[in-house]
């Protein structure tokens, strides 16, 4: 049945039975009881939603109307804005890799997006300024970047991510003395938060991947070019990211501490627990969740090396039950202990023994500012891609990690001997 139909007849039946209540009592010459006064109240409330649902129908067909007439109205107008900002910017990467950055073509994809968006496009780092030798990544496909980097590098879906623009960004690092700030009781001076605060800065340091396109790979047009870019991008540079939130980066690749994130380990100001000398026990780790503030062990997670992963996962409780349990969902890799997920990350791997376990929350101790002009360059004209008849193309992008909050990290330490 058509529903404003429907919803017209059921307003006429409801007040016919209204009528029919009052009607009986005038001729009764009595008061309404309270059961017909309870019933007239529910009759004018389904009056109301019926009334609603009529008004609704009518909108829904006025707005068909206008987009059968080839109207539409500004939510439509902005979707198939997005969703055509979304194409050009994909149609600018792809073809930028595929090297037609010069022909009109590209010109005409670069026009058409301006005129979407109003201002900025593909290849450039602000109004009408070209990127670094090379295309700057446009926000669609920077998302994508930055959603397969959380992807593969989970750490970083799950610490702060700041966007910036300018150079340096600085932040609060907290401590265990700012929590205590609160005070109770008239005629007593609050205590001054910002003594206890420190100022940590992030900075623009590079992380860059490069990867190697064939010539044979640009030319099959059926290649979705830029998803696989992005995948490339991605793989590169993700287990180096983690390493830097952890670790930092490892003295052989940039021995310049100033050039690496602020890592976890390493930090003075981070809790440590002593592991047993012989592997970890049930005991340790038991230890390491309780001396975690109970704020922070809703989102707290266990980074391990594949070693101490191993000594982990053969261990049992009192009833004989591995601690660490595996997702029952088929396909899911994941694993928990008490509750909280477990990482195995081979970076500390390379760490010595005495620090190979993390726990705590990312989110509230660790901050990464993302610069957001990343940069693609693609390099045809040297000899070497010339003689390999290939394509090399680098993608630079600036970040900074930082720990923002010591006391929501636990880091496990074997005894020293």
């Amino acid at each position: 049945m058509n529903k404003l139909k429907a919803s017209k007849e059921k307003i006429n039946d409801l007040m016919a039975k209204a009528d029919e209540i009052i009607s009986s009592a005038r001729m009764e010459v009595r008061d309404l009881t309270d059961v017909e006064l309870t019933s007239l109240a529910e009759y004018r409330s389904e009056i109301e939603e019926a009334n609603k649902s009529i008004e609704g129908i009518k909108e829904e067909r006025a707005v068909e109307g206008k987009l059968e007439n080839g109207e539409k109205n500004n939510e439509v107008k902005d979707l198939d804005n997005k969703e055509k900002q979304a194409q050009l910017e994909n149609r600018s990467v792809e073809l930028y890799l595929r090297g037609k950055q010069n022909t009109e073509l590209f010109m005409e994809n670069k026009k058409e997006l301006r005129d979407i968006t109003g201002g900025m496009t593909a290849g450039e780092k602000g109004q009408d300024t070209a990127g670094n030798g090379g295309i700057t990544i446009p926000d669609g496909v920077y998302s994508q970047i930055i959603r397969k980097l959380e992807q593969q590098a989970p750490l970083l879906g799950l610490v702060e991510q700041i966007p910036s623009v300018t150079g340096t960004l600085a932040i609060a690092r907290e401590s265990k003395a700012s929590d205590n700030m609160a005070f109770v009781g008239e005629g007593i001076d609050a205590k001054q938060l910002e003594g206890q605060l420190k100022t940590v800065r992030l900075t623009q340091k590079r992380v860059a991947a490069a990867f190697q396109l064939t010539q044979q790979l640009i030319n099959d047009s059926a290649v979705n070019i830029t998803d696989y870019a992005v995948e490339r991008v991605t793989r590169s540079v993700s287990r180096r990211i983690t390493s830097s939130i952890l670790i930092g980066s490892a003295k052989d690749t940039n021995p310049n501490p100033a050039e690496n994130f602020s890592p976890v380990i390493g930090d003075a100001e981070i809790e440590k627990v002593e592991l047993d000398a012989t592997g970890i026990t049930v005991e340790n780790l038991i230890d390491m969740r309780s001396k975690l503030h109970q704020g922070y062990t809703s989102g707290a997670v266990w980074v391990v090396s594949n070693a101490a992963f191993q000594t982990m996962a053969k261990l049992k409780d009192g009833d004989g039950t591995f601690l660490i349990f595996r997702s029952l969902v088929a396909g899911d890799p994941e694993y928990t202990l008490f509750g909280a997920k477990v990482f195995v990350d081979d970076s500390l791997d390379n760490l010595p023994n005495k620090e190979q376990v993390v726990y705590g929350n990312f989110n509230a101790g660790y901050a990464v500012m993302i610069k957001k002009g990343m940069n693609l360059v693609h390099v045809t004209a040297d000899s070497q891609q010339a003689l390999a008849g290939g394509h090399l193309v680098v993608l630079d992008t600036y970040m900074d990690g930082v720990v923002k909050n010591p006391d929501a990290f636990i880091i496990g330490a074997t005894k020293k001997a």
